[in-house]
Formats: C-alpha cells, sequence, structure tokens
C-alpha cells in the first residue's frame, strides 16, 4: 500500500525486441551471396514482399536460415537504421529482453554482434548492453516469455502475441505489407497489433501506449 504523501513507483514494462527484421537486416546479405552464387541477380530488398520468396531453386527464409549458422555471416549483419539510437533510450525506460528464433549454434556470435552495436559505448568492451536479457525462443517460443510488449516484424509471431499476451508492434518491411489475413486486419484495426514504418515511430508508439495505461492506473 502507498502511505499517504508517497508516490507510487511507475511500473517498468517488459519489452520484447526481435532480432532479425527488427534490430539488424539479413536480407540484403543474403540477396549479395545468393547473387554470387548467380542466383537471383536482378532482385533487391524490396523484392521480398513475402518471407518465403522464392528464388531459383530456394526461398529467402532457407537461405537466412542457413547464413544465420555461420559466425561470420553473424557478425557482419547490418543494422537496422536508427535502431542503436532508440535502444539507447528504449532500455532507460523498459526492461528490454531481446527475443530470436535464431540458431543456437552461433549463439556466441549473436551476442557478441549485439554487444558491438547496441552497448551505450558501443565498439567498446566497456559499455553496457542496451538491454536487460537475452533469450532464445528457438524451442520455447515467444509467447512463453514474459511480456507486456512485442516489437517483431513476423506476422504469425505478432498475430499469436497480440491475442494471447498483449500489444504487439509490427515493425514495417517489405515481408510484411501484404496482409491476407483477416484476423490481423481486425487486430490492426482494434489497437491490439500497430504498424510502425521506422524506429522512432515505435519510440513514440510505446510512450503512447504506456502513458494511457499509467492514466487509467492511476485514475
Amino acid at each position: 500500500m502507498v502511505k499517504s504523501g508517497e508516490r507510487a513507483h511507475k511500473r517498468v514494462y517488459r519489452l520484447g525486441v526481435d532480432l532479425d527484421g527488427v534490430l539488424g537486416d539479413p536480407v540484403v546479405p543474403t540477396l549479395k551471396r545468393l547473387q554470387q552464387q548467380g542466383k537471383g541477380r536482378d532482385l533487391e530488398r524490396r523484392d521480398i514482399t513475402e518471407w518465403y520468396t522464392e528464388i531459383d531453386d530456394t526461398n529467402i527464409s532457407a537461405e537466412i536460415e542457413n547464413n544465420l549458422r555461420d559466425p561470420a555471416f553473424v557478425e557482419a549483419v547490418p543494422v537496422i537504421p536508427s535502431s542503436q539510437a532508440v535502444m539507447q533510450q528504449l532500455w532507460k525506460e523498459f526492461h528490454v529482453i531481446i527475443v530470436t528464433n535464431r540458431p543456437q549454434e552461433t549463439e556466441a556470435s549473436t551476442r557478441q554482434w549485439l554487444r558491438t552495436h547496441f552497448s551505450t559505448k558501443r565498439r567498446s568492451s566497456r559499455g553496457h548492453p542496451c538491454f536487460h536479457q537475452y533469450v532464445g525462443t528457438r524451442k520455447r517460443g515467444k509467447l512463453q516469455v514474459d511480456l507486456d510488449f512485442l516489437i517483431d516484424d513476423h506476422l504469425k509471431t505478432v498475430k499469436k502475441f497480440a491475442l494471447k499476451r498483449g500489444t504487439a508492434l509490427l515493425f514495417s518491411q517489405p515481408w510484411n505489407e501484404k496482409l491476407d489475413d483477416e484476423e490481423i486486419a481486425q487486430l490492426l484495426r482494434e489497437g491490439q497489433i500497430i504498424r510502425c514504418r521506422n524506429w522512432p515511430e515505435a519510440r513514440e508508439t510505446l510512450k503512447e501506449i504506456t502513458n494511457m495505461d499509467e492514466e487509467v492506473r492511476s485514475s
């Protein structure tokens, strides 16, 4: 119970942040590798409008999965624009948990990539990580992690989260622009899923949601 004259502590929300397609972009280097093999020569990132986009005798999802087992590939994945600056802010405001389905065999490389790009002093071993936990969800699934909000680019994942856990922020990518699922469309209309076009928009959305929740809790 809060005593008279004392202010209740502001709730610290648990924010799940996906890695691929949200913090890092494995699509561009995967296309580059394929084109070096003579496949998908004319394809660009914007052409990957489905997660299983076919490229000659393979598809982009299978190729990314294969590449993510290569430590050299993992360590060279480019960073999504503005993610570093916003994560520097979010880890001070939320309990940030990295949730990823990446292969376990390259987890050490993934953690090193995060230390390199998402620390308070980037590229310094003395920097503090801009997140509080790292959870590999390949076996357990993201719904098993205690989260209030989730930022993810996978349509099925945000749908499941919105239906069973809380508000999901759909991080816009070419492969999630097309909506064939009426249930997802309805969740978007109801605000259970909120599409964010970039990282600054994601941060503003989180501020609005948490402010509204705090107002309800204090009323």
